[in-house]
């Protein structure tokens, strides 16, 4: 929807006429009774002063039209010139007219609604603007509102750092986007912005430096935020708090109504909602294909899953959305017990380690240092029966030394790829404690004597 001006040498020199002819929406017919457009456009907001910029224009198109000077306007509506001529030339139109000129440009909008994933803090919207439903009931939702995006160009050399193919990234943008969707319901802070006309969010993402591999889970978020055509950047360092000694890596993605409609659209939560205590209602998850169910659970575990290393098992902590994880893991034939730490104020969910690779619950291309154990754990060499006499020997000294049984467990993982059960290294122990006992006991009788 665009008119056709032409420029006058000095400004109300000449007599400037917008042209009338446009698309299918006529601005010149709309009015404030005519306004029922706003609605198809999801997250924005507009306020009276919005209805009276909007009626000011309709009133410059018609004195324009009927021949009248930027000047002459200006007295006749009680307008600055300048704002005048800013509607004239296009340089700057009112909220109102700039989305009837989007609308006017998408058909078929039943059942859909309109989403600008760009915006200034001044509140213009900038686009690529998309369709998207009000709530996400199925999978196919998604599809179509993935297909839209386009991926910002630096996603292709952020994919070839995690050995991800053009094709792949191209032809599976929903799996990115599940990704995303597990992080977000993890580790990832999801703050928002009132805005005049909006409310925004963004992704921020802080990992603690105590694993280099954290460094990789940031950078792939930022690969599935850039593939939904959103920008997202490392920030400073956060220094280390109280109860952490180690600094933490930080990132941020831009603010985009995409990211609230994620929340309110994909989980059915409200502007005030927190993942952190309130539950997602998603269910339209557990009727998706089998890849996004687990590219959406290894999302949720390299922010919040755990190896435990003495039972042989994973899990996941969470505190509001563990009855969910679990539904999850039941769709897809994986047997899973809930418990709860800190008084019940926080909930796990654990399984057999094999299923989790099978999956794999953690996400091969990230291979955060939680894959890397579970890797490791099971390709290595497991004793049945009893241990080898030196593995033995080994074990007895690092008991001697005052070790755990869990740190014991990974320096024979780590130095000879063996797995060790917490079973036999206890039995060890008890053992070592026992025969301390003797000794103490044999002391104090030949002190008697």
């Amino acid at each position: 929807m665009k008119w056709k001006l032409k420029k006058p040498n000095k400004r109300g020199s000449k007599n400037i006429k917008m042209d009338n002819k446009v698309s299918s929406l006529d601005i010149q017919e709309l009015s404030q009774d005519k306004l029922e457009f706003l609605n198809k456009f999801w997250g924005i907001s507009w306020r009276d002063k919005d209805i009276q910029k909007f009626k000011g224009y309709l009133n410059t198109k018609r004195l324009n039209g009927s021949g009248k000077k930027i000047r002459e306007i200006s007295k006749l509506l009680n307008l600055p010139e300048g704002t005048i001529s800013k509607w004239i030339y296009r340089t700057n139109l009112p909220l109102i007219v700039r989305l009837a000129e989007v609308y006017s440009k998408f058909e078929n909008l039943r059942g859909y609604n309109l989403l600008s994933l760009n915006s200034t803090r001044g509140g213009l919207f900038t686009g690529p603007w998309i369709k998207v439903s009000n709530k996400i009931n199925r999978y196919e939702d998604i599809l179509q509102v993935t297909s839209q995006i386009p991926l910002l160009p630096d996603t292709y050399k952020k994919a070839e750092k995690f050995s991800v193919s053009k094709n792949f990234l191209e032809n599976n943008k929903d799996l990115f986007f599940a990704y995303l969707l597990g992080i977000m319901i993890g580790d990832a802070g999801k703050h928002g912005f009132k805005r005049s006309n909006r409310f925004i969010r963004r992704i921020s993402l802080k990992l603690s430096k105590k694993y280099e591999s954290n460094k990789r889970l940031g950078e792939f978020v930022g690969l599935c935020v850039n593939a939904l055509g959103m920008k997202y950047s490392q920030c400073r360092d956060v220094p280390p708090s109280k109860k952490n000694k180690f600094y933490f890596y930080s990132w941020n993605s831009q603010s985009s109504l995409l990211i609230s409609w994620i929340m309110e659209a994909c989980f059915g939560l409200g502007i005030k909602d927190r993942t952190s205590y309130n539950p997602i209602k998603a269910e339209w998850i557990l009727n998706s294909p089998k890849k996004f169910k687990v590219w959406f659970l290894q999302g949720v575990a390299d922010s919040d899953g755990y190896i435990d290393i003495n039972t042989f098992q994973a899990g996941i902590v969470s505190k509001p959305n563990i009855r969910f994880i679990q539904k999850v893991l039941d769709s897809l034939n994986i047997d899973s017990k809930r418990g709860y730490l800190h008084k019940g104020s926080l909930f796990f969910i654990r399984f057999n380690l094999r299923d989790a690779y099978k999956l794999p619950i953690f996400n091969p291309y990230v291979k955060l240092y939680r894959y890397n154990l579970m890797e490791k754990l099971i390709n290595s060499e497991k004793f049945n029966s009893h241990w080898p006499k030196w593995l033995g020997d080994e074990v007895d000294n690092y008991i001697r030394e005052g070790f755990s049984s869990t740190k014991i467990m990974h320096l024979i993982l780590n130095k000879y790829n063996i797995a060790v059960r917490a079973g036999g290294i206890g039995k060890r122990i008890r053992k070592f404690k026992m025969a301390k006992e003797r000794k103490v006991i044999l002391g104090i009788e030949s002190t008697a004597l």
